[in-house]
């Protein structure tokens, strides 16, 4: 497999993922807010509090907490943060003033993501580690992928589209290096490349007429 085609197969998947933890995101907005209150072995009265004084004050330290959920609220109660099990695994999610998802940190059995998302809810940028290497891709406003980097065993490449989707510039690294360049028509315009032969130049017309240059 290509680096070309390997970089599809990770944009592929990252794209499930992020249809999967966006399901995540609804499935935490729904979920009931509970406050958790970490049982104390003592007592207010215990402690010394005085009448209208705080409930308790605790100088002990919990070595462990365990808990399935932990939600974080400001001083209006609003949700702005949590962390949860959904679906089996781990996931927590940042929010804003708003209370619109903007970060999600997950881990599943694909392996580990981030995904960020503007105040319009359109995931802009998404990082994940696969079982084929890293992989970062980054979308407009419109949440269309404009650009995708990734790294494998066999080599590394980075993809930018315009904003119809259609991959323009290619640049690739294996066994040697490239740089494509592709018009809207998807027509390979020009191509610079470095391999065991050495450099070359590739250049073409909108009819796709080529004329190649190799170093001597």
């Amino acid at each position: 497999m290509t680096v070309e085609e390997r970089l599809h197969e990770v944009e592929r998947k990252l794209a499930e993922g992020e249809s999967r933890r966006s399901r995540f995101s609804l499935v935490g907005a729904g979920l009931i807010v509970v406050l958790l209150w970490v049982s104390l072995p003592w007592t207010a009265s215990q402690a010394g509090a005085s009448p209208g004084g705080p409930a308790f004050v605790s100088t002990q330290v919990q070595d462990e907490i365990r808990a399935r959920k932990f939600v974080l609220v400001n001083k209006k109660g609003e949700v702005r943060a949590l962390l949860a099990m959904v679906g089996g695994q781990p996931l927590l999610t940042l929010r804003d003033e708003k209370g619109n998802p903007r970060v999600w940190l997950h881990v599943d059995e694909g392996g580990p993501a981030l995904q960020l998302s503007d105040e319009k809810g359109e995931v802009r940028a998404l990082l994940a580690v696969m079982e084929e290497g890293p992989g970062l891709a980054l979308t407009d406003e419109k949440g269309r992928d404009r650009a995708l980097l990734a790294v494998m065993e066999d080599g590394s490449g980075l993809t930018l589209r315009d904003e119809k989707g259609n991959a323009r510039v290619r640049l690739d690294v294996k066994e040697g290096g490239g740089l494509s360049l592709v018009d809207e028509k998807g027509i390979l315009r020009a191509s610079l490349g470095v391999d065991k032969e050495g450099p070359s130049l590739l250049l073409a017309d909108e009819k796709g007429n080529k004329v190649r240059w190799r170093a001597p």
